[in-house]
């Protein structure tokens, strides 16, 4: 039984290689909460699949389509609905409620979501799943590009308020 190791790292089943824990799909079947093999195998293989029998992927789509028609049909509403409980656990009230609760506001740039192009996204923890907050999508896709990580986000705002100041005494002169 695979577990995570002392820096929240697991080995693929597939690569064998230890990658951190958030480069694992969630499955809450497994001990760890995690598949077995890393996001990368997983699509590798999916890819192999699709290429030896695309006409079984097609089936296999049509199928999900006419089991799931919520999720594809031309309400808008029934299909964001869909959504938030599949992905996150939410209904519409809970997510308006956390919409509210924030201001209608990114909980990380105070952006209105009135000036934004996609409004709030939901923001979850990758390794528990847990519900964070609402983001805007760059402040989201921001945490992520950091992985989450409190430490590399404090290295940054330090790299930024380095730069700042150098830039501030190279004005004053």
């Amino acid at each position: 039984m695979p577990v995570l190791g002392n820096n929240n790292t697991k080995a693929c089943t597939k690569c064998k290689q230890h990658k951190e824990a958030v480069e694992f799909g969630i499955n809450k079947a497994r001990p760890d909460g995690l598949h077995y093999t890393c996001k990368k195998c997983m699509s590798d293989a999916a890819l192999k699949r699709f290429i030896a029998d695309p006409e079984k992927h097609r089936d296999k789509k049509r199928k999900y389509y006419a089991k799931n028609p919520q999720m594809f049909n031309n309400n808008p509403e029934k299909r964001r609905e869909w959504h938030l409980k599949k992905s996150y656990g939410l209904t519409s009230a809970e997510y308006n409620n956390m919409s509210q609760q924030q201001n209608h506001c990114c909980a990380i740039c105070e952006n209105h979501v009135s000036l934004l192009k996609r409004g709030l996204v939901i923001d979850h923890d990758h390794q528990t799943n847990l519900t964070r907050g609402l983001l805007c999508d760059n402040c989201n896709k921001s945490l992520g590009l950091l992985k989450d990580s409190i430490k590399t986000l404090e290295r940054a705002i330090e790299y930024l308020k380095f730069h700042q100041l150098k830039l501030k005494v190279a004005h004053d002169k």
